[in-house]
């Protein structure tokens, strides 16, 4: 099968027969769709970077066989002034890799030799596309372990890149399909259920215990309450204020507020509020966000209470397939969730460009020379 590689600078260039390869993306959910991207390139890449939408078509047919967001930029920290492509994501790895394949492909070599065309189109430029040969790619997060690391570094090779595979981050989730909330509960630690049931009749006992929710379809005053109580007890926790209510965190609820995705929870005693998180339920998995308690409430452990309440609601009404707790290994989301993973990401270097071969040799023949010589020191 031969291959055409395509390059667009927005959603609405994409032809009419692109609609197949955007409804495998839906079915991937949020993180997977044009809002995502576009609101990631208007709140953290507007200033240094360029919107670039690359698909690869069957040359016969034309029919789309991947569609992948990338953003363009020189002043990327590790390999400034180079030209590099990149990854439109998160930092905290609120998804995946975007790599879109049709459902065309059948096998893992089909989706490699369909990706390693667009990595080879990078590594050589193309005249008819117009596009210049990329100093640097940097393609992050991939599971360890997965399927599509060995796709990305099976593609970066056969593009012939010089390839750094680094780790990127780990990931505490859980698969939770067909599971209700009491037999998920049943599963937790026996010490782990006596807490949270011990810390929920504490807060009942103090005074009027309020759970107050935010999901798909509920009221305009129960979103505005449940905002309030998120930045009241944001602003009174340990955080600082930007990881809760930065312009990005409130334009993300109130985007996923407006496509149906938004889960928003406060617990308030006698009407103030304790705790609040911010979770995205999309393609079949609820994701936590955000999360944070009023300091003046933490011996209560009021953040372990109101995950019991949202957690119900996940498994019971939403009927989520999995939990994803999010970026980093803290000790509490071990309770919540017995499954883990770690992230991958890579850079690959053109060997074929100035840049490319000069950050190639920092990056990893540098990595080298330093792995030596501490052996060395640690011998001596």
């Amino acid at each position: 099968m031969s291959h055409i590689v395509r390059c667009f600078r927005s959603y609405q260039e994409l032809p009419d027969h692109y609609v197949e390869v955007l409804t495998v993306a839906a079915t991937k959910g949020f993180f997977y769709e044009q809002p995502w991207f576009e609101f990631l390139m208007k709140d953290y890449y507007a200033k240094d970077s360029e919107f670039f939408l690359y698909s690869v078509e069957d040359s016969e047919s034309c029919a789309p066989l991947l569609l992948m967001p990338m953003r363009f930029t020189q002043i990327d920290g590790a390999v400034h002034g180079a030209k590099t492509l990149s990854t439109v994501g998160h930092m905290e790895n609120f998804s995946l890799l975007s790599v879109i394949f049709s459902d065309k492909l059948e096998s893992q070599k089909d989706r490699l030799n369909v990706l390693g065309a667009l990595f080879n189109v990078f590594k050589c430029g193309d005249s008819e596309l117009q596009h210049p040969k990329v100093d640097v790619l940097r393609l992050w997060p991939v599971d360890v372990g997965g399927e599509m690391e060995d796709i990305v570094y099976g593609a970066l090779k056969q593009a012939d890149f010089l390839v750094q595979q680094y780790e990127n981050s780990y990931n505490q989730y859980e698969n939770t399909s067909g599971l209700s909330y009491e037999e998920y509960f049943e599963n937790r630690s026996s010490n782990h259920r006596y807490n949270v049931r011990r810390r929920q009749r504490n807060l009942e006992k103090a005074g009027n215990l309020e759970f107050c929710f935010y999901s798909d379809g509920a009221e305009e005053d129960i979103y505005q309450k449940c905002m309030d109580g998120y930045i009241l007890s944001s602003v009174e926790s340990w955080k600082s204020p930007g990881s809760m209510t930065s312009r990005g965190i409130l334009d993300l609820i109130k985007l996923t507020a407006k496509l149906g995705h938004l889960r928003l929870g406060v617990i308030f005693l006698n009407g103030r509020p304790m705790a609040a998180q911010f979770w995205i339920v999309s393609g079949g998995v609820g994701h936590c966000m955000r999360l944070a308690y009023d300091e003046a409430y933490k011996k209560d452990a009021p953040g372990v209470v109101l995950t019991h309440f949202i957690m119900e609601h996940l498994l019971d009404t939403d009927h989520v397939d999995a939990v994803d707790f999010g970026y980093g290994d803290d000790e509490y989301k071990s309770k919540w969730m017995k499954d883990s993973r770690h992230y991958a990401g890579f850079m690959a270097f053109n060997s074929s460009t100035i840049l490319g071969l000069f950050f190639g040799a920092k990056h990893i023949v540098g990595r080298k020379v330093k792995r030596i010589l501490k052996r060395i020191t640690r011998r001596a």
